[in-house]
């Protein structure tokens, strides 16, 4: 809501201000030793200061999106457009291809490939060795 941005903006701009006072008073008067501390409140406020600005413009530019320039916002201006409805984008249940059957999935035996010996014909060839 713009209102509720803007009233803690104003807040926070109050309180930077307030800071700011307190901090000039301390380096005026050297009340409690404030010249040698008085700095230290300039940091809260700023960034009360800064905080307070950037939410009453942010309320600001809330109530430009709400009402569009060169027309007045009432209840009645806000009329439901009547829009035709989009085409439905689901597409039907699509059964995956796929490259194995069932009968391809069995797994081989342990004893098919644990008989054969295998011997080095050249340094990159492998060959296999004659059944006895």
């Amino acid at each position: 809501m713009p209102h509720e941005v803007y009233g803690d903006g104003i807040k926070s701009v109050i309180s930077g201000a307030g800071f700011m006072v307190v901090s000039l008073v301390l380096f005026m008067t050297n009340v409690a030793g404030g010249r040698a501390w008085w700095w230290a409140l300039l940091f809260p406020a700023f960034t009360f200061l800064a905080r307070g600005i950037s939410d009453v413009m942010k309320s600001r530019k809330m109530e430009q999106v709400r009402t569009p320039v060169g027309r007045t916002a009432t209840l009645n201006s806000f009329q439901p457009t009547d829009h035709a409805s989009l085409p439905n984008s689901a597409p039907d249940y699509i059964q995956p291809e796929t490259r194995y059957q069932t009968g391809d999935l069995v797994p081989s035996s342990v004893t098919d490939s644990t008989t054969r010996l295998l011997e080095l014909q050249n340094e990159e060839e492998t060959m296999a060795l004659p059944k006895r």
